[in-house]
């Protein structure tokens, strides 16, 4: 099968059973981050669009399912959480005419509740960078759900 340039591969690189399945490899080897940095690398190369499309949406994914799986112990969520928190670029600008893109707004919800639900994990309270990432990402997908919210706070 082929996936290289379609729509699939999206479905593929989101799958709970494939982000499980690398999350578990990486933990069962002596170097859980460096594992999973080597992971992120091949799927960035795959999934960057010529439109520029970065891993934004893709990273809120498996953040979502990583925070609230519970196969996971918390000490690998946070390790794994903060590696791909790490690679988000704030940023971004989302085009919600992109089939990557457009998933913030058919999941708004359940993005933000996991976000919410996860955040004792998703920044540290002792870091101002981490909080004010956090902080923007939840403001970057409440202004691409409600484009008006946006144009009335820049008018302001």
């Amino acid at each position: 099968m082929v996936v290289v340039n379609s729509d699939e591969k999206y479905d593929i690189i989101t799958s709970l059973y494939l982000i499980n399945d690398i999350v578990d490899c990486s933990r069962k080897t002596n170097e859980l981050t460096k594992t999973f940095l080597e992971f992120i690398k091949i799927i960035d190369e795959t999934v960057m669009q010529p439109d520029g499309s970065n891993m934004f949406c893709i990273y809120l994914r498996w953040i979502g399912i990583i925070g609230s799986d519970s196969y996971c112990s918390l000490k690998d969520k946070k390790v794994i959480i903060k590696i791909l928190m790490d690679q988000i670029d704030v940023n971004y600008n989302l085009n919600l005419d992109n089939i990557w893109d457009s998933w913030i707004r058919d999941n708004y919800f359940n993005i933000l509740k996991n976000l919410e639900m996860s955040k004792n994990i998703l920044f540290d309270e002792e870091s101002p960078e981490s909080v004010e990432k956090y902080n923007c990402i939840m403001n970057k997908i409440n202004s691409a759900f409600n484009p008006a919210k946006k144009k009335v706070s820049s008018e302001s």
